[in-house]
């Protein structure tokens, strides 16, 4: 008989899609680092993160159909946690996915100045790669042989 929470079930474990292990006890080393856990306790621990991470996961679908968009965004994880009652900890969250964007943002923008950089419009840019291409084309394609010509009688 399966234990409430999936271990030692009839599908086997190596069927289902769950934590991997070092992910866990890196986690766990990371959060209570005095902390050892027997092999028993780190499978449950582990099950139990997957099953909540499923858990949130619909509800962040949930969210999204909701939403009408076709995919997840972490405002839809967001909504999900304070659905599934654990607002305690979105200031925080909040703020780690602010930073995330700002990262992302000035990433964006350090790429579109490294173009503005180089001095040289967008079109004229355009214009040499396709003459670039236009040149490797011509030195790896051999040349096409002319068309035969045909005698015709006279």
């Amino acid at each position: 008989m399966a234990s409430p929470l999936g271990v030692g079930g009839p599908a086997h474990e190596a069927d289902q899609v769950t934590l991997p292990y070092a992910s866990v006890q890196r986690l766990v080393g990371e959060l209570v680092p005095c902390l050892r856990l027997t092999a028993g306790a780190r499978d449950l621990l582990r099950v139990a993160c997957t099953r909540f991470v499923r858990h949130v996961s619909s509800e962040a679908n949930t969210a999204c159909a909701h939403a009408q968009r076709k995919t997840i965004s972490p405002e839809h994880v967001i909504q999900a946690l304070e659905r599934l009652g654990l607002a305690g900890s979105m200031g925080e969250l909040r703020a780690c996915h602010a930073e995330f964007r700002a990262l992302a943002l000035s990433r964006r923008r350090r790429a579109t100045r490294r173009l503005e950089a180089l001095g040289v419009p967008e079109p004229e840019l355009l214009r040499q790669q396709q003459a670039l291409i236009e040149q490797a084309r011509r030195e790896l394609l051999p040349p096409t042989p002319p068309p035969p010509r045909t005698l015709s009688p006279a």
